[in-house]
């Protein structure tokens, strides 16, 4: 969906695949995979096989992706001052500068956040306060990554991002403040191992949420399937019965008919 690195780009997708991503991601998480399985099957069915096919490989967002998605639909101007945050926090001229994004992005992340809560409440969803601390770690992560930038602003993130995205803004403030005091080889290694402890955790939490996601995405699947085998089963249910309500009448009609000659 995004150029790749370098001179080499990604074919763009053909309308009918980019058209089912924009509506795909804007629906109801609960609608996803149903939504999805039927769009593939309708191109599927008209021919369009390599087009189906990209749309089934289409990944169900998680949940948090699932709220920052909604969030670029309905309050497009704030991600797009977050997006805009995110570069500036990525490339500093100076202090002033760095320390005026920051501002920015701290407070275009609490209205994001405050219109997250109230999403998901009423979605039906408990706004726990993990959920809203993935919704807060993705927002900041994809406005200063290059990579997920584009799929922050139009509201097509997948996956839970690692807030790697932090070490880069570490970076910037180091190079913003390049003139004042180095931090000592004690704290350094100390930030490190922290760094590392936290990117363990994170890859570990990322690892299971995939999992669990591809489990609910298969149950889904499965409840679909079960659904249409119901629908097929009550369709022959109600055929048997009129079948046996005819068959019972003609009996009915026999048995007349039989006691009419023993009468004669």
């Amino acid at each position: 969906m995004r150029a790749g690195r370098g001179s080499k780009r990604r074919a763009k997708p053909p309308d009918s695949v980019e058209r089912a991503i924009d509506e795909l991601y804007g629906l109801p998480l609960q609608d996803f995979v149903t939504a999805r399985n039927a769009r593939a099957k309708e191109l599927r069915g008209s021919g369009r096989r390599e087009e189906a096919e990209a749309v089934r490989k289409l990944q169900k967002p998680t949940l948090s992706s699932w709220v920052v998605n909604q969030l670029a639909r309905g309050l497009e101007l704030d991600v797009r001052r977050l997006a805009k945050a995110g570069e500036a926090l990525q490339k500093p001229t100076d202090a002033a500068g760095f320390a005026e994004a920051r501002r920015e992005e701290a407070d275009v992340i609490r209205r994001l956040l405050h219109a997250a809560r109230a999403l998901l409440e009423a979605d039906g969803r408990p706004a726990t306060g993990t959920t809203l601390e993935r919704v807060g770690t993705n927002l900041r992560a994809a406005a200063v990554s290059d990579d997920k930038r584009d799929a922050l602003l139009r509201g097509r993130l997948v996956e839970d991002l690692e807030p790697a995205g932090f070490e880069a803004l570490a970076r910037s403030a180091g190079a913003a403040r390049s003139g004042r005091k180095k931090t000592s080889a004690t704290a350094r290694s100390r930030t490190a191992q922290q760094l590392k402890a936290a990117r363990r955790k994170a890859e570990q939490a990322e690892a299971e949420a995939e999992s669990l996601e591809r489990t609910v995405a298969r149950a889904e699947d499965e409840l679909a399937s079960a659904k249409r085998a119901a629908r097929d089963a009550e369709r022959r249910l109600e055929s048997a019965r009129s079948k046996a309500e005819r068959a019972r009448r003609q009996a009915e009609r026999a048995a007349g008919m039989l006691r009419d000659l023993e009468t004669d």
